[in-house]
């Protein structure tokens, strides 16, 4: 999505500015709003990848990774990588951007996963999105907006927390939880 975005801004297709000092409002503004689009653009195209067949074809991959850990979230396949950079070139796209916005949103599409996937809560880490790899049908978004409160997708984990505590007693040594990641399953190979 770079190579091609910075063909677009060499070649005149799409238009940009070199000096902060020709825009600085339309900057500073893009900046601070960039996080916000980034939340919107991963509801909006990740909530789809988990309605079959998008799920089996594009998504699975990403979900073996139930049990999180940093690297688990660029664990994808190359169709849902070239969805998920997408999201930094669109605002250069719509509009005359400079290109330091496309860099920090590409840096910010790199680097964010890593706190959603590290599996802790502390050291910015994210029990919102851990829920959502051990869940798989719910927080389909990110923390910064509030898209899965405004669409009914949001689970705090309370319940699931509740009913684990119950079972924790029942579970035989050596338990591992059902390839189909749904709660209340037991394998007692």
């Amino acid at each position: 999505m770079e190579c091609y975005l910075l063909q677009a801004w060499a070649s005149g297709r799409v238009p940009y500015y070199n000096n902060f000092m020709d825009h600085p409002g339309k900057t500073i503004l893009m900046f601070m709003a960039y996080p916000f689009w980034r939340d919107i653009h991963f509801f909006l195209y990740h909530y789809p990848m988990h309605i079959e067949p998008f799920y089996k074809w594009i998504h699975a991959h990403h979900h073996r990774s139930w049990n999180t850990g940093p690297w688990s979230g660029l664990s994808m396949t190359p169709m849902e990588s070239s969805i998920t950079f997408t999201g930094p070139s669109i605002p250069c796209l719509i509009t005359a951007a400079h290109p330091l916005l496309f860099f920090y949103a590409n840096m910010l599409a790199f680097v964010n996963p890593v706190y959603g996937h590290h599996g802790h809560e502390e050291f910015a880490g994210s029990y919102f999105h851990y829920l959502h790899h051990s869940r798989v049908t719910c927080n389909y978004g990110m923390t910064f907006t509030p898209v899965d409160l405004l669409t009914g997708t949001w689970c705090s984990g309370t319940n699931e927390d509740a009913y684990l505590a119950k079972v924790e007693k029942g579970r035989p040594e050596g338990w591992t939880p059902n390839g189909d990641h749904t709660w209340g399953t037991i394998n007692a190979d």
